[in-house]
């Protein structure tokens, strides 16, 4: 795979898989139907989803389900025990383990005061967000480096997320391009 050729082909292999994981989040996914799709053998599949991505497709779908329910709590007005069955888990203790576990509270407190509240009106009748004053400072000049770390759930499927910076001018300016 350290060929460039190759890694390429199998990246358009996996993002068909990416796509079809996307599209049926909703519906039990079989390893062997994602290695057709990938036109590769379940074992082979596996092992290359894993070293392309850095996890195993079920990490990736377990990921994606509790963002995805993460969203519904944020913003919808679904039950949790609706969001936990849509979400994939067969039980309503499960899915509030395991989303403790990932973003360190049960859902029905996510719901309440999750991190998404501070993008939320102050007052509940607010129908506006306050606008508040940009400041713009100068900074004496500094040497910049910026690393790219982008995570399987950033770089997937071709309704991938774009994400590099590049250095603008001189070595202590940098923007994301």
């Amino acid at each position: 795979m350290n060929d460039p050729g190759s890694r390429t082909r199998y990246e358009t292999r996996l993002n068909r898989v990416l796509d079809h994981i996307y599209d049926h989040l909703d519906e039990p996914l079989d390893i062997d139907r994602l290695a057709e799709i990938a036109c590769l053998s379940p074992y082979h599949w596996h092992r290359i989803y894993q070293a392309m991505y850095g996890e195993a497709v079920a990490t990736t779908v377990r990921r994606l389900r509790l963002h995805r329910a993460a969203g519904y709590l944020a913003n919808g007005s679904m039950t949790i025990a609706e969001i936990a069955e849509r979400s994939g888990y067969s039980s309503l203790q499960s899915f509030t383990r395991t989303f403790s576990a990932v973003f360190g509270m049960p859902p029905a407190q996510f719901r309440k005061s999750g991190t998404h509240r501070r993008f939320r009106p102050g007052n509940p009748g607010d129908a506006q967000m306050v606008m508040r004053d940009a400041v713009i400072r100068e900074v004496p000049e500094m040497a910049v480096i910026s690393l790219l770390r982008a995570s399987a759930f950033l770089l997937s499927s071709s309704k991938r997320r774009h994400t590099a910076f590049k250095t603008v001018g001189s070595a202590d300016t940098c923007r994301r391009a």
